[in-house]
C-alpha cells in the first residue's frame, strides 16, 4: 500500500501519460476574459502549473512570477486545441503546430516572467510526431505583429523552444533555452531581434528562411547540430560567443527507450556541434538569400564555419542560393572540417573574410570545397592548419581573388577532379 501510494503521487508529480493537465482551463479562462477587455497581465505566482495548451490572445501578457513554472503534460494529445472552424490554415491546425503556448493571427502580446520562471515541457514524447518521437513545441506563435519575450527559461521542450512563422516585430531579451530541440525558429518572419539570451540547445540554436532584417546579438550558443541554420535578407549576428561539445545531446541520437524518458541520461546522445552557420532554405523562398553577417563572435570546438551545400543531397538546401556572405572579427579555434560552400550559378557566392582568425585541429588540404563562387575577399585573415589552397573547385568559373594580409592562405584555386561528397547537416 506504502508504495501504491508513492506511485499515486509521482504520477500526480510528473504527470504520466493520460493525465489531463488541471490548469488549463483555469489559466485559459484568464487570459480569455483579459483580452475580453481589451488587454492586460495575467500572472503565474510561484509553483507548478501544470497545462496542455493555452491560446494567447491580443493585448494579454502572460506573466511568470519568480520561481513560477509552467510544466507540459506527458500526454501528447492534451495539446489539441479544436481550432476547426475559426477560419485557420490546415499548416496552422496540424500535429506538428501544437504547443504548450499559442499565439494566432493577434498583435501586442507578452510572454515574461521573473527570476527563476520557467516553460518545461518534459520531454513530451509523440510517437506520431515528427521523426516519430518530437512532441508539442514550448511556444509557436503563426501570422502576428508585435511580440515580446523576456526574462523566462525554457527547458525540454517536446519540440522547439519558440517558432514563428509570417510574423513581424518581434523581440526576445534574456530567455534561456536548454534541451529540447531548436531554440529559436523564425520563417519568413520580419523585424526579428533575440538579445542577450542563452540558448543551450539540443539543436540548432537560431533558425529559419525567408526572413528579413533578423538580428541575434549578445548571445551565448551552445548546439548538438548548428549554431545557425539561416537563410534570409538582412541577417546580423553580433557580440555572440559559442563553445562546444554540447551540454544537451541532440535527441535523435538516443535509444528508443530513452527518447520516452522525461530526463536524459547525462552520458547519452551525440554532442558533437557540426557548424557555425548552415544555409538555409528551400524551394518556396522566392529570392536569393544576401547580407548574412556574423560580426564578433568567437567560438571554439566547432566541426565547421560554414555549410553551403546546393549540390542537391540536403533537403533543406534546395532552391535559391546564397549571394553573399560576411565575417568581421570572428575567431573560430578547432575546426576540423574545411569551409563547404557549393552554391548555383544564378547566384555566385561572395565571401567576406575580415580581421578573422580560423584555427584547424587537424591539418586539411584546402581552406574552401566549393562551386560558383563570384569572389573571395580576405583581409587582415590569420589561418592555422591548411596545407592546400584556397579553395578547391568544382563548377564555374575560378572566382576573383582579393588577398589582402591573409597569412596562411595559398592564393591559389585547383579544380577538383574527384566527385563532390559532403555530409549532410
Amino acid at each position: 500500500m506504502k508504495h501504491l501510494l508513492a506511485l499515486i503521487l509521482l504520477g500526480a508529480v510528473v504527470g504520466v501519460p493520460g493525465l489531463r493537465a488541471d490548469e488549463t482551463k483555469q489559466i485559459q479562462s484568464r487570459i480569455d476574459a483579459m483580452a475580453a477587455v481589451g488587454g492586460g497581465r495575467v500572472s503565474l505566482p510561484a509553483g507548478d502549473h501544470l497545462i496542455g495548451s493555452l491560446l494567447l490572445k491580443s493585448g494579454v501578457e502572460l506573466h511568470l512570477e519568480k520561481g513560477a513554472r509552467l510544466l507540459g503534460s506527458r500526454n501528447p494529445d492534451d495539446y489539441a486545441l479544436d481550432l476547426s472552424g475559426h477560419g485557420y490554415s490546415t499548416n496552422i491546425i496540424k500535429r506538428w503546430s501544437r504547443a504548450m503556448i499559442r499565439v494566432i493571427g493577434a498583435k501586442n502580446v507578452a510572454i515574461t516572467g521573473e527570476q527563476g520562471s520557467e516553460i518545461c515541457g518534459r520531454n513530451c514524447f509523440d510517437a506520431s510526431g515528427e521523426e516519430g518521437f518530437r512532441g508539442p513545441h514550448a511556444i509557436t506563435v503563426f501570422n502576428s505583429t508585435n511580440l515580446l519575450l523576456r526574462g523566462y527559461s525554457v527547458r525540454d521542450a517536446g519540440n522547439y523552444g519558440f517558432f514563428a512563422r509570417g510574423c513581424a516585430k518581434i523581440t526576445a531579451q534574456n530567455v534561456e533555452v536548454r534541451g529540447g530541440h531548436d531554440g529559436f525558429d523564425f520563417f519568413f518572419c520580419e523585424d526579428v531581434r533575440v538579445e542577450n539570451c542563452r540558448i543551450f540547445s539540443g539543436d540548432d540554436c537560431v533558425a529559419g528562411f525567408g526572413n528579413r532584417r533578423l538580428t541575434v546579438r549578445g548571445c551565448e550558443v551552445n548546439s548538438a547540430c548548428s549554431y545557425f541554420r539561416l537563410g534570409g535578407e538582412d541577417v546580423l549576428i553580433e557580440d555572440c560567443h559559442g563553445t562546444a561539445p554540447a551540454e544537451n545531446p541532440h535527441r535523435w541520437s538516443l535509444s528508443p527507450e530513452e527518447k520516452r524518458m522525461e530526463m536524459t541520461p547525462p552520458a547519452s546522445g551525440r554532442r558533437t556541434t557540426l557548424s557555425v552557420f548552415t544555409f538555409f532554405t528551400s524551394k518556396r523562398v522566392e529570392e536569393a538569400s544576401r547580407k548574412i553577417v556574423f560580426r564578433n563572435c568567437r567560438f571554439t570546438g566547432i566541426e565547421r564555419l560554414i555549410h553551403y551545400n546546393l549540390s542537391g543531397n540536403e533537403r533543406w538546401q534546395q532552391g535559391r542560393g546564397l549571394a553573399d556572405v560576411t565575417f568581421e572579427r570572428v575567431s573560430v579555434e578547432g575546426l576540423s572540417v574545411p569551409l563547404v560552400a557549393y552554391g548555383v550559378a544564378e547566384s555566385p557566392l561572395r565571401l567576406a573574410v575580415d580581421a578573422c582568425r580560423l584555427s584547424f585541429r587537424e591539418p586539411v588540404r584546402e581552406l574552401i570545397r566549393g562551386a560558383h563562387m563570384g569572389e573571395l575577399d580576405f583581409s587582415d585573415v590569420v589561418v592555422e592548419g591548411v596545407e592546400g589552397p584556397i579553395l578547391l573547385n568544382w563548377k564555374g568559373a575560378a572566382p576573383q581573388l582579393n588577398l589582402r594580409n591573409a597569412t596562411g592562405v595559398r592564393p591559389q584555386v585547383r579544380p577538383a577532379t574527384e566527385k563532390f561528397v559532403c555530409r549532410t547537416i
